[in-house]
């Protein structure tokens, strides 16, 4: 809701903080004219790191069909072929996960924490994981 005084917006709704905003220099809401108890955020933006977890993943080398077939599931793989447009030696695999992917040679394939399958490309794998040891 806005109302305007004078050309000057005196109340509006903020929907990133949830909350009415006052006029800044009376701290009077409009409506009622009594003094707001309502308090403004000054800031919205903050800056969180990630939880750490361990997921499991596999990389695609079009060497390792097998493995790749047993840590996605046989239901999971659509198919398999060869791009011969974009890269004529690169065999793909298209898996089913969260939705349908497409995994190029060097793609890493990985078991999300919802236990869905997704398809992270090797840069941003190596930006976003670190090998462990596995258990």
């Amino acid at each position: 809701m806005i109302i305007k005084n004078n050309n000057t917006i005196i109340l509006e709704y903020n929907k990133i903080n949830s909350e009415a905003r006052v006029n800044s220099e009376t701290g009077v809401n409009p409506e009622t004219g009594v003094k707001s108890e309502i308090k403004v955020k000054s800031e919205t933006k903050i800056k969180v790191r990630a939880n750490p977890i361990i997921i499991d993943a596999i990389q695609w080398n079009k060497n390792n069909l097998e493995e790749v077939i047993e840590f996605c599931g046989a239901d999971n793989i659509q198919k398999i072929y060869l791009d011969k447009v974009n890269q004529p030696d690169n065999w793909c695999l298209s898996i089913l996960g969260s939705q349908q992917y497409d995994v190029n040679t060097s793609d890493y394939i990985i078991r999300n924490i919802n236990d869905e399958l997704e398809v992270i490309n090797k840069k941003l794998f190596n930006q976003l994981y670190t090998e462990i040891e596995s258990d």
